[in-house]
């Protein structure tokens, strides 16, 4: 069930013994829960989302979504549907150094990227002699929470994990030495979600016959 920003500040409370705001104000709450929820985002890459880009013919350029970590894949469809590409990504100094293009434009089939996080760059090669569609696949950072009905942007399942991490911080913040132990249960419950992650099923993705990788399901399996 999704939990809302109230209900996780309540939780929290409960785990520090403070039902009522006394010593942690609910803004200092509220802050160490969203910084929570952005650390599981970026340790565990678990917020998966798409965005779509409007490519112009000749521009080779354009702005990443805001919220990206990390992009998993870029797809090119011309607004004809004519042609369709999965990009082929490149780090941006090897990009350069194959510039066989040149300033020759035709059907995208490499990308890099330029900038620092929240202004990333998207660059095309060649630039595109079409108009159409980029859709960017993307590990993103989560929605910030800033009332109490807003919903915290984290798997659902695992909200002990932003509970973890703002007792821990709530503790630090007083030198109270439990807060040791509340960051290795931190600690443990963001390496169990980051295992989970890696992988959604427990079944092998290819089996080794001979010294060769073969996928799995080729193989009829008792």
């Amino acid at each position: 069930m999704p939990v809302t920003l109230a209900n996780a500040r309540k939780a929290v409370r409960e785990l520090l013994d403070e039902e009522t705001p006394q010593t942690y104000k609910n803004a200092h709450l509220d802050r160490w829960i969203n910084e929570g929820c952005v650390e599981i985002a970026r340790a565990t890459e678990a917020l998966q989302t798409s965005d779509t880009i409007d490519v112009v013919a000749s521009t080779r350029e354009y702005d990443m979504p805001a919220d990206m970590i990390r992009a998993h894949r870029v797809d090119f469809e011309t607004d004809d549907s004519d042609h369709h590409a999965t990009l082929t990504h490149r780090d941006f100094h090897n990009a350069n150094a194959v510039q066989w293009h040149g300033d020759n434009e035709g059907m995208p089939t490499l990308y890099t990227m330029w900038g620092m996080p929240g202004s990333v760059k998207l660059i095309l090669y060649p630039s595109p002699a079409y108009a159409g569609t980029l859709t960017v696949h993307y590990y993103k950072l989560p929605t910030v929470a800033t009332s109490d009905n807003d919903v915290l942007d984290i798997p659902e399942g695992w909200e002990n994990v932003v509970y973890a991490y703002t007792e821990y911080k709530a503790l630090r913040r007083d030198r109270d030495p439990r807060w040791q132990e509340a960051k290795g249960l931190f600690d443990e419950a963001l390496g169990g979600l980051f295992d989970m992650t890696r992988r959604h099923t427990d079944q092998a993705g290819e089996i080794l016959p001979a010294g060769y990788a073969v996928n799995a399901w080729l193989y009829e399996m008792d």
